[in-house]
């Protein structure tokens, strides 16, 4: 027999649950998942960590349903964790672009009114790196085409560039396409029905869609798309130091600090984490849990 975890309920945390072994094959369980009585309430109440572990399970393409039933506050920690990835073990996180384009697509796949609901929740800095990945942002008029005094015709930066799209007073050029139709549907829609957030999400485009820094003085600085995601990474770190988790250098100075092999002091910073998840919950330990 697999041996037996116990852990925090999935889906309620005044009672256990046990997590046996691995799950097989993560269809049934989203089909069984998305049939239980009462989701809809259900989803809101899991932990994060939990949410994410069923998302891994299930694969993101196919869990729009239950996304769309997360709240703005569960995602951000979930895109805390999923939207950042290490080249290898112990290296420190970077910011996935791809991934974040693929939780749009997948968010817009539960509904434009519903992804535009969980985008406002989320940290607006967060959104707009994620967005800068994919598109480069400008004001139309320095887009437009224009007559010089000589009499002759020069483009903006978008001139002759295949993919741009123009959207509320913006032209929009994909830096990446892999996203570039729900994006563009998305901010189509923010532009309509929220368009003081979709103006301050552009603006903030615009600024990391400038050209490299001429030399000067202080030509030495970070790029500000850099900084930008320098500055991402810092509060994110933030958030997660808050919530107990370490970083993969702070693991590694434990590790061969005075204090490795000491697991009780590692098990100490984790205390506000309540629940241990397996990496691989069965489907009757999730569909279970619920009653």
């Amino acid at each position: 027999d697999a041996p037996r975890v116990d852990v925090q309920d999935c889906f309620f945390a005044a009672r256990p649950g046990i997590i046996r072994g691995p799950m097989a094959d993560s269809r049934p369980l989203l089909e069984r998942l998305l049939k239980t009585p009462n989701l809809e309430k259900i989803v809101p109440q899991l932990q994060p960590a939990v949410l994410h572990r069923v998302i891994e399970q299930c694969g993101l393409e196919d869990s729009a349903e239950l996304v769309a039933l997360a709240t703005p506050e569960q995602l951000t920690q979930v895109l805390d964790v999923d939207v950042w990835r290490s080249g290898a073990p112990g290296l420190d996180e970077a910011f996935d672009a791809e991934r974040f384009g693929l939780w749009i697509a997948v968010l817009m796949e539960a509904g434009t009114e519903v992804a535009a609901e969980k985008v406002l929740g989320l940290h607006i800095e967060l959104v707009i790196a994620g967005l800068a990945q994919h598109l480069a942002v400008f004001d139309n008029g320095v887009a437009a085409f224009y007559t010089t005094l000589d009499g002759e015709q020069m483009g903006g930066p978008c001139a002759h560039k295949d993919v741009v799209s123009e959207i509320g007073g913006y032209a929009i050029e994909a830096r990446r396409t892999s996203a570039w139709d729900p994006i563009v549907e998305l901010l189509v829609f923010l532009a309509t029905e929220h368009p003081d957030y979709f103006h301050r999400l552009m603006r903030g485009c615009v600024h990391l869609s400038s050209g490299t820094r001429e030399e000067d003085g202080f030509h030495n600085l970070p790029e500000a798309g850099e900084q930008d995601m320098f500055d991402l990474a810092v509060e994110r770190e933030t958030r997660r130091d808050e919530q107990g988790y370490v970083t993969p250098a702070q693991a590694q100075a434990f590790l061969k600090g005075p204090n490795a092999g000491n697991l009780p002091i590692l098990n100490k910073r984790l205390s506000g984490r309540q629940y241990l998840v397996s990496d691989k919950p069965t489907i009757a330990d999730i569909t279970m849990a619920a009653y």
